[in-house]
């Protein structure tokens, strides 16, 4: 039911009618209407790669705050267009994410290669990589931290604290709780103060990596 405020606006649905207030100004727009025709399959499908692709983005809207990355405006909206136009695809009918090649994060510094992750027990990850290929006059070297995903959880960690490291490997320990549940990996370096200063700018962190996914 609609109403009036002390301003004489109206807000609310009258009719067919709703009324509401932007910027100061009264707003009028028309009632949605029911569907007469039910959606098509090619409608259908749409849906559902939008859901998906929906789903995963809200997931890690917190990364993206703690990120001046690529999605710095309208960050949700950037990724989710992101994962519908480059990762979520169909076979068999069924849409599914294709996490191939999926970046997180886009940052300036330059980035280690051959990131791998080696072995995994327990929810202990080991992620290897080539120290030695890191530019001369970068230094010095950046940390390495682990972002993990549980699509099952539908939540994220940024892990930036390592049970062990050493020269161009780094042992990561994940949540008891993602147990037998599958997880999806990528590795980033990164340089932080004393303190953790984020948001981190693009100078300070690397583009991720995507390891692959695995069991714990």
């Amino acid at each position: 039911m609609a109403y009036i405020d002390k301003h004489g606006l109206i807000h609310g649905k009258c009719g067919n009618k709703v009324f509401s207030v932007r910027n100061k100004k009264q707003i009028v727009s028309n009632l949605p209407q029911k569907r007469s025709t039910p959606p098509t399959k090619a409608q259908l499908l749409q849906q559902q790669k939008f859901a998906i692709a929906s789903k995963v983005s809200h997931a890690f809207r917190s990364l993206f705050e703690a990120f001046q990355s690529t999605y710095h405006a309208n960050k949700i909206q950037q990724f989710t267009s992101y994962l519908l136009k480059n990762h979520v695809e169909v076979h068999n009918d069924q849409p599914f994410l294709n996490y191939n090649h999926l970046v997180l994060l886009y940052g300036a510094l330059p980035c280690y290669s051959s990131f791998s992750i080696q072995k995994h027990f327990e929810g202990m990850i080991t992620v290897e990589w080539d120290s030695l290929s890191y530019p001369k006059n970068i230094t010095p070297l950046p940390a390495v931290a682990l972002i993990a995903y549980c699509p099952t959880l539908n939540v994220y960690i940024d892990q930036l604290q390592v049970e062990r490291q050493g020269e161009g490997f780094a042992v990561f320990c994940l949540d008891k709780a993602w147990k037998g549940k599958e997880v999806h990996c990528w590795a980033y370096g990164y340089y932080l103060k004393n303190t953790y200063d984020y948001p981190l700018k693009q100078q300070q962190f690397s583009t991720t990596t995507y390891l692959g996914s695995l069991v714990l």
